[in-house]
């Protein structure tokens, strides 16, 4: 017997009626699902009535049943269904929810409708609209907003063809959702849109009789649904499917449909349909309309009756037997929940990647990395939200998950404290480095970073000047690289350490973090290239790699491809967002800062302006190590309508010239960059350390 999946619907639910929960249990169970319900009202009737009797479920009995739930170990489900929640603090129990059912479940489908309003008003709290947008979005397998709804969301009228593109660009790049079904979009004889739709072939003749089919005057009005699904980083498929209108006033109409979504979305997951999310839409939609079919003429027939056997009191008849004697009279302006047959699906157009104007950000993003260690489908899904931090922001902090060891969650995701570089390197390190810049300056200056001709060594403070308006950077610092016996190379030759009778144990400590770290990177290479539509191992040989140690402040943009930062706890970071603001890269435990290059990426992604102040009085020791490559701007950056926005040089020219500039002063002989094989990398004096594995290898 085949066991039946489980579906957590937190939504409303009314005594009389059929909406929120009451419209959706029935239909999956009818699907073979079993549905717990968690009911965020429980109210007489739903407000179409002229009363309504009942009361919210506040937070806190929310919490209280989750936890018992999970006690009872009542909490492993296959789905989540999510609906109308009237405030802000109890959506933010349904965002604690979905996170902590999403660790028990990483396969969790969760289908979110975004209930807010319709016919341009708000029948939630306008607190609501910030959580969804801003929260539960992203955790969302799938969302089912209405035409009202995705306007809240975008602030993006939907009155043509590119505006619905445009909307969902916003929910697939800004929002990070990768499939929308937008649920109803009401299209009257004369738009826009009609016009558009009409010379699509999307508009046909009804089947339905004359007395189904809801005119304005002579005007006839369609019901517009949209899926799209994002594909890969750059591109979405679209399909629209249009049915006319139907006369009648319906409730609980959405749902039902999202309901029957996630049933046929499942089931077209399982077997392996080319198209998930246009054959769920679909028949979700041929099973919505004939519900509200035979809805409709059930109505029609107990009008007849009471029209030939009137009351002999006029007021006494209910709201739904005024709805069955006057169809029309509630009508909304916009049908957004009048969801009908899917009579036609067809493809909509391929969304291609376009600069959008991009709002200043407040916070920086923390993406968990940890599925660059599993299958296509999650590494894809990390590169997905690479992709939109980089976009966006330029920075991300980036973390490494160790199942069951000292994992923690915030209200998007987990935070780990052992990240994969093992913290002992680490500490190691961070001692190495504050007894080598404990040293007498004249036993640092003996490796002086201006004695080599190969950018390694000390470099002392006011020493680099990474900014030609300042004077110099007021940081220490100590640089290692690759090591080659060819001196010819720019940033050939050995590294230089402090003697070890002077330092013993420094060496061997920062090549161990430098092997470490160097592995981060090799994993960080290959999602930075799906991220780009490239191929997996497209970096794979075309890297070098340079690792510092400073203590700080100064303001700069990355000029390698990207960084990797390690920060103590000491705050100075700060990130300089689009409206002039500086942002604070607070230090997080178990977590690394990534920086990017701006030219390479052709500002398809983001290297954000960012400075280190150290107002704390304290020490502050980083440690970044930067991953340089020698190519051009790259073919997925750059197309015949988005030219070239720098002139074309190789980064590893470009690094020498900002190094040229560096360190100006030194009047150090400057070469070009050249790629270096893996087996160039240092290694510690240690037999038993692992090697770094070879460029070509995805880790």
């Amino acid at each position: 017997m085949e066991v039946s999946k489980r579906v957590l619907s937190i939504q409303s639910h009314v005594v009389h009626g059929y909406v929120g929960n009451k419209a959706a249990t029935f239909p999956l169970q009818l699907l073979g699902w079993d549905v717990d319900v968690i009911n965020t009202v429980q109210f007489s009737n739903h407000s179409g009535y002229r009363s309504r009797g009942g009361a919210k479920t506040d937070k806190a009995q929310l919490v209280d049943i989750f936890t018992i739930l999970e006690k009872n170990e009542f909490t492993q489900i296959d789905a989540l269904l999510t609906g109308y929640t009237p405030d802000a603090e109890a959506l933010s129990a349904t965002v604690d929810f979905a996170i902590q059912l999403m660790m028990k479940n990483p396969e969790l489908l969760f289908v979110l409708d975004p209930v807010m309003g319709d016919d341009g008003k708000m029948y939630v709290a306008n607190n609501v609209l910030p959580i969804y947008r801003d929260q539960l979005l992203s955790l969302a397998t799938v969302i089912t907003p209405n035409w009202f709804e995705v306007e809240l969301l975008t602030g993006i009228q939907l009155t043509s063809r590119d505006s619905i593109r445009s909307a969902l660009r916003s929910l697939h790049e800004d929002q990070g959702v990768r499939n929308v079904v937008i649920t109803s979009i009401v299209v009257r004889e004369g738009s826009q849109l009609f016009g558009e739709l009409r010379d699509m072939g999307l508009l046909t003749k009804s089947n339905f009789s004359p007395d189904d089919i809801l005119k304005n005057g002579d005007m006839m009005e369609y019901i517009l649904c949209v899926s799209s699904t994002r594909d890969s980083p750059t591109t979405s498929t679209i399909h629209a499917l249009t049915v006319p209108r139907l006369k009648g006033y319906f409730s609980g109409v959405g749902d039902i449909f999202s309901a029957l979504i996630l049933a046929h979305f499942k089931l077209a997951l399982d077997s392996s349909s080319p198209s998930p999310l246009s054959a769920a839409a679909s028949r979700a939609l041929h099973t919505t309309h004939s519900i509200l079919y035979r809805t409709h003429k059930h109505a029609l027939a107990v009008a007849s009756k009471l029209s030939d056997s009137p009351s002999s009191t006029p007021n006494t008849y209910t709201d739904d037997e005024l709805d069955a004697q006057e169809p029309l009279r509630r009508r909304p302006q916009k049908g957004s929940t009048q969801l009908k047959r899917c009579d036609h699906g067809k493809d909509f157009g391929t969304l291609e990647y376009t600069a959008q104007p991009i709002q200043p950000f407040e916070v920086i993003p923390v993406i968990d990395i940890s599925g660059l260690s599993g299958d296509e489908k999650s590494k894809i899904q990390v590169a997905t939200e690479i992709r939109e931090a980089c976009i966006h922001v330029g920075f991300f902090y980036g973390e490494l998950i160790t199942p069951y060891r000292g994992c923690i969650y915030t209200k998007y995701l987990m935070i780990v404290r052992n990240h994969g570089v093992d913290q002992q390197i680490i500490d190691a390190t961070v001692e190495a480095a504050r007894q080598f810049f404990d040293l007498p300056l004249e036993e640092k200056e003996k490796i002086d970073i201006h004695k080599s001709s190969n950018f390694k060594g000390y470099t002392a403070l006011l020493g680099e000047n990474t900014n030609p308006e300042n004077r110099g950077d007021l940081h220490e610092g100590f640089d290692i690289g690759l090591e080659s016996s060819d001196t010819s190379l720019s940033m050939g030759g050995m590294n230089v350490w402090p003697p070890p009778d002077i330092l013993p144990g420094f060496r061997n400590a920062v090549l161990r973090y430098y092997q470490a770290v160097v592995d981060l990177g090799l994993r960080l290479f290959p999602a930075f290239a799906l991220a780009l539509d490239l191929p997996e191992d497209f970096f794979s040989d075309k890297f070098k790699i340079v690792v510092k140690t400073t203590h700080v402040p100064s303001i700069d943009t990355s000029y390698e491809c990207f960084t990797i930062l390690w920060q103590d706890n000491v705050p100075a970071l700060q990130v300089l967002n689009t409206s002039g603001q500086w942002v604070d890269a607070k230090p997080m435990v178990g977590t690394f800062v990534i920086k990017l290059l701006t030219s390479l990426l052709d500002d398809v992604f983001k290297s954000t302006v960012h400075r280190a102040i150290n107002r704390s009085g304290v020490r502050r020791y980083s440690m970044p190590l930067f991953f340089g490559t020698d190519y051009h701007a790259l073919p997925s950056c750059v197309s015949d309508g988005r030219p070239p926005r720098y002139e074309p040089v190789l980064a590893g020219d470009y690094v020498k010239s900002r190094l040229e500039a560096t360190y100006a002063h030194s009047n150090i002989m400057l070469l070009m960059v050249m790629h270096l094989p893996p087996t160039a990398h240092p290694r510690p004096d240690n037999s038993s350390a692992d090697p770094i594995p070879p460029a070509n290898v995805t880790k």
